[in-house]
């Protein structure tokens, strides 16, 4: 194979958010791994692979209404069973601690998740409609 056809592929791999970053060093099978899946599927497609630690990252609550778009009243509506908007499928929140003043928080891979489902359902044709 021509190396110059072929993407650089680091020997560490750089885990980046917005409160830390740390490196690890990869051995060098893993590094051939990743230069094979660059060269089928593209960049795109191993970086959202290597960002796994923002997809474990847990949201407040005004994080989850940042992700989800939903002003305050209807983002606890749609959570209230009681409430004609409440979604079922909506990620559940868990406290941080065991008391009563620990902060509420949702994962935000779930809530991305529930995004797409929703984003996938409206793209859907309706049935019956011609």
């Amino acid at each position: 194979m021509n190396s110059s056809t072929e993407p650089p592929v680091p020997t560490d791999i750089s885990f980046a958010n917005h409160q830390h970053s740390s490196q690890i060093e990869m051995p060098e099978e893993f590094a051939a791994l990743i230069r094979a899946l660059l060269q089928h599927t593209g960049r795109s497609v191993i970086a959202n692979c290597l960002t796994h630690s923002e997809v474990s990252r847990v949201a407040r609550a005004k994080r989850a209404m940042s992700i989800t778009g939903d002003k305050r009243s209807h983002f606890y509506d749609r959570q209230n069973p009681k409430h004609p908007s409440h979604d079922a499928t909506f990620p559940r929140s868990f406290k941080l601690g065991d008391s009563p003043r620990s902060p509420t928080v949702w994962w935000e891979h779930e809530l991305h998740a529930w995004l797409e489902q929703r984003a996938e359902l409206s793209r859907k044709p309706f049935l019956g409609a011609s």
